[in-house]
């Protein structure tokens, strides 16, 4: 290999490396997102129609 042809593959193997740690970022912070989702959904769900009720057998 040439000097130039090192020297790209250098340059190419770090991109891949701040691309890799740039994807780990985005999943961690679309994970959060998910469960923020999930947490806001289930608060819209105990506006919407009341907190579940767990004591309906003691109601009968």
């Amino acid at each position: 290999m040439n000097w130039d042809q090192e020297l790209e593959n250098d340059r190419l193997k770090g991109m891949i490396i701040v691309y890799q740690e740039h994807i780990d970022v985005l999943e961690k912070e679309n994970k959060e997102l998910k469960a923020k989702t999930a947490f806001l959904q289930k608060q819209l769900e105990y506006k919407s129609y009341g907190p579940p009720i767990y004591e309906e057998s003691a109601a009968t």
